[in-house]
């Protein structure tokens, strides 16, 4: 499995150097962690969802077209 996330990640352009010291150390787990408890802080249930913000006002919004 890790050899075709390289492969994705060579093919996207990814310092796979700094990718792989992350997929190894545990940083890259924690901050995908961090992300999904953020996504469940906020009741997201479906992507893709963007976060629209101005000044102190911000709305969440599951979808631009719908």
């Amino acid at each position: 499995m890790i050899q075709e996330i390289l492969r994705l990640v060579r093919k996207t352009g990814i310092d796979e150097e700094k990718f792989t010291g992350h997929y190894e150390d545990g940083s890259a787990q924690a901050a995908l962690e961090n992300d999904l408890a953020l996504g469940r802080r906020l009741n997201i249930h479906s992507l893709p969802a963007f976060m629209v913000s101005y000044g102190e006002m911000a709305a969440l919004v599951s979808s631009l077209f719908g």
